[in-house]
């Protein structure tokens, strides 16, 4: 914007007003914008004013102006101002004013000032400019806020929409109760933040479908808990198989857990099938039950209670063995060890005792004595020690072959030493051990074949056998009103 700031010209009496005229209109051509032209002609009409207002009214603009601009325009001013003063000087050279020029140095000032005020009046208006792009950019911001949010409420869709996986414990791995006794457990589910439906299911081995025998609801939570309870209808057979299912809903996927055999004893009479029997106190040294009980006779995978002494007594159970050709080619071995696996002897005498795995009492003989022969004599002459007069080992597994034998007594006798090895009595009270090969380092869990784990507190474990040639063997450990008992 033109700068308005024009110099009041001197009074001049050698001059007259229409020789000043012309200059001045020649001034105000050359600096003057349409805009201030208009403001002149309405100044015209306002009364005169003296210099000395004028100069006033130049110094109250001047101010008003360099507070409403910016800087830039201030410099402009300032140039335009050396511009007036350039051309007011070679007027005055020509030149001088009269009173009538006084009053057109007049309406110029008032022109100024009308201009002033437009570059407010256009300051402003630039400023209500920069308000509105403000505002734009805030609604750009909101705008990108929403988006925002709307991405926000999509990633949360997203995440509600997928199902998690539903966890479920407390589910036992094998329950012995007597027919009397109360057979539930308590499971919790997670999540169950919306109700779950628990459904206890039995295996129906003619079917070979599963059968839903009773459903429950869990309570609305982060974990529920539910008690589940097997009635005794559903106990009639000995054994049953068993499974906890949890269906799914919109927020969580379903469960179906592993199966578990529930163990119900119905004994009516103590009527004894067995051919041979024994009950030997321990406390007093007595038998206080025999059928025919010094009849020699096969005893099958209860030798293995002499292969787990020796492993005991010879100061090896904290070592490993190696698993060599004939070890793993033993008869009714496990299927998991291997030739060239390499186990510690602790989860061997596991494996002898849980699942009665031949092949490990095969590794136990060779890592003890050398060799199976050498293990076999030393288990002979353990038995004479002992005062096993009836008893006679061919190998540390109990397979059947002609000349291994024991008697239902010398087996009594040969489990109550056994018992007071810590470690065995520990093996025996074990129903479930995970070992490891350390060279393959693979994992598994070894079972016990004793079912009457769980059965009574009073039991304190022993070990079974079974070949065709001897039946089904068996000799463990009752502790009955502060006595130790002995059966086989």
């Amino acid at each position: 914007m033109k700068s308005k700031n024009l110099l009041i010209f001197p009074l001049c009496l050698t001059l007259t007003f229409s020789a000043c005229l012309p200059a001045v209109a020649a001034e105000s051509d050359a600096q003057t914008s349409p805009a201030q032209s208009v403001a002149q002609n309405t100044s015209a009409n306002s009364s005169k004013t003296t210099t000395g207002d004028s100069n006033e009214r130049q110094t109250t603009s001047d101010s008003n102006s360099k507070q409403t601009t910016s800087d830039s325009n201030t410099d402009n001013s300032n140039s335009k101002q050396n511009v007036s003063d350039s051309n007011t000087d070679n007027s005055n050279s020509k030149q001088n004013a009269s009173d009538s020029d006084t009053d057109n140095s007049g309406s110029k000032q008032n022109a100024s000032d009308s201009d002033t005020d437009n570059s407010d009046s256009k300051q402003n208006a630039s400023d209500s400019d920069t308000d509105n792009s403000g505002s734009k950019q805030n609604a750009s911001d909101s705008d990108t806020d929403n988006s925002g949010s709307k991405q926000t409420s999509s990633d949360q869709k997203a995440k509600t929409s997928a199902p998690v996986a539903t966890t479920v414990t407390g589910i036992p791995k094998r329950i012995n109760k007597r027919i009397k006794q109360n057979v539930s457990f308590t499971v919790k589910v997670s999540p169950a933040t919306t109700a779950r439906t628990v459904r206890l299911q039995r295996y129906n081995s003619s079917t070979k479908k599963w059968k839903t025998i009773k459903a429950y609801q869990t309570k609305v939570a982060k974990t529920a808990s539910v008690k589940l309870t097997i009635a005794k209808k559903y106990r009639k057979k000995t054994t049953g198989t068993w499974r906890v299912l949890v269906s799914a809903t919109k927020d969580a996927k379903a469960f179906t857990g592993k199966a578990f055999k529930v163990t119900t004893r119905n004994i009516k009479s103590v009527k004894l099938n067995g051919k041979s029997a024994c009950i030997y106190c321990v406390d007093t040294g007595e038998n206080i039950f025999t059928k025919n009980s010094t009849t020699r006779r096969a005893h099958a995978s209860t030798t293995k209670i002499m292969s787990a002494i020796l492993l005991c007594e010879s100061g090896k159970i904290g070592g490993k063995t190696k698993i060599s050709k004939k070890a793993a080619n033993t008869p009714w071995g496990g299927r998991y060890i291997k030739k060239g696996d390499r186990y510690k002897n602790l989860d061997l005498l596991y494996a002898m005792m849980l699942p009665s795995l031949n092949d490990a009492a095969t590794a136990v003989s060779e890592t003890v004595s050398g060799s199976t022969s050498k293990f076999v004599k030393a288990m002979n002459t353990k038995a004479a020690t002992l005062g096993l007069s009836d008893t006679h080992f061919k190998n540390p597994h109990g397979l059947d072959k002609k000349g291994h034998y024991s008697t239902a007594v010398d087996l009594t006798r040969l489990t109550a030493y056994a018992y007071r090895f810590p470690l065995i009595r520990k093996a025996w009270l074990t129903p479930y051990r995970t070992i490891k090969c350390i060279n393959r380092k693979k994992k598994w869990t070894l079972e016990s074949t004793d079912l009457i784990l769980g059965y009574d507190k009073k039991f304190k474990g022993g070990k079974t056998g079974t070949t065709e040639k001897a039946g089904y063997c068996f000799s463990g450990v009752y502790v009955y009103k502060g006595k130790t008992y002995v059966t086989a």
